[in-house]
């Protein structure tokens, strides 16, 4: 496993396999983000790491590195689902090669928030997950960001889809009386579905 981060915030321990965690900056292991994926590339590396994605080097360079067969984690800033692929495809320079690129080799994609408790001496995560299967792969192949809100709504509902909206998890939260609706309603990633969803409670 090879991580690249800036900064390197936690030393994660080597158990069953082999840790290399690696630091971005002019005193770090690796200039940037970019330079790192590159050199992990040329050790084979089974999972890689790569703390966030800034620009379109690092972005079409985590294309290649998860082409190129291992398991690739990825960060970057969005406030939901669509908008962080809608980002992607934009860093990758909205071309329709690296947008079926991009559809075939995700295996996932997970837009979280943490929300202050009601008692406002913790946090609770709250997650919106989609796992693409055909129809979701071909609307991210295609572009087409816009469905992918319906889209994902639509797999919410069926079991064992293995993908799920922020609003449900919100849902679980409001339901447990962990979280407040105000602060729920901050973590939307849906406001009109939340605001529909309040007023049946």
């Amino acid at each position: 496993i090879i991580t690249i981060e800036d900064p390197v915030e936690t030393l994660i321990p080597q158990r069953h396999c082999i840790i290399t965690q690696r630091e971005v900056g002019a005193d770090g292991d690796v200039e940037s983000y970019y330079l790192g994926a590159l050199d992990a590339l040329r050790e084979r590396p089974d999972v890689i790491l790569i703390g966030e994605i800034r620009d379109a080097q690092t972005a079409l360079e985590t294309l290649a590195l998860s082409e190129s067969g291992p398991l690739v984690f990825a960060t970057l800033h969005a406030r939901s689902l669509e908008l962080g692929l809608q980002k992607m495809l934009r860093l990758l320079g909205n071309s329709d090669t690296q947008a079926q690129t991009l559809a075939s080799s995700l295996r996932g994609v997970i837009c979280q928030a943490l929300i202050p408790s009601l008692k406002g001496d913790s946090y609770y995560l709250a997650t919106e997950c989609l796992t693409p299967e055909a129809e979701a792969k071909e609307l991210i192949a295609s572009r087409n960001v816009a469905a992918i809100r319906p889209h994902l709504d639509k797999l919410n509902a069926q079991p064992g889809s293995a993908s799920h909206t922020m609003n449900s998890d919100l849902a679980l939260l409001l339901k447990a009386k962990r979280i407040s609706v105000e602060d729920a309603r901050k973590a939307s990633t849906d406001l009109v579905q939340f605001a529909a969803e309040t007023c049946k409670r």
